[in-house]
């Protein structure tokens, strides 16, 4: 089973396993080089390094970017952390704890039910 990964320790990512391949890196870049060409090498480099560093998936190294085209107000080049702090989620850890226990509790009911039978 794969660990999944957070990038917020109160939440669950949907970034579950994976990993950044040349070419899932070499398209998230190259789509951030399209949007923001005013973006050095220097920094589209460094961005690179820091989805490595980070855990990033292709799926998520190309979500992040797309989410940066698509709300970025254009007046400046867009900051790493832009591109960095994107992540999506499935449930907080409560909220998966209350549903395992909500169900833990029905399974229990339904056990003591057939043992009656």
């Amino acid at each position: 089973m794969q660990a999944i990964q957070t990038s917020n320790q109160d939440q669950i990512s949907i970034y579950e396993g994976g990993s950044l391949s040349k070419e899932g890196v070499a398209l998230a870049i190259g789509r951030a080089k399209q949007a923001f060409p005013e973006m050095s090498n220097a920094q589209l480099v460094l961005l690179k390094e820091m989805f490595q560093i980070d855990g990033f998936t292709d799926d998520r190294a190309l979500d992040a970017v797309m989410h940066v085209i698509r709300t970025h107000i254009y007046n400046n080049p867009p900051a790493l952390a832009n591109f960095l702090q994107y992540d999506r989620f499935y449930l907080t850890y409560k909220e998966a704890l209350d549903i395992g226990l909500e169900h833990c509790e029905i399974a229990d009911k339904e056990r003591k039910l057939w043992k009656r039978k």
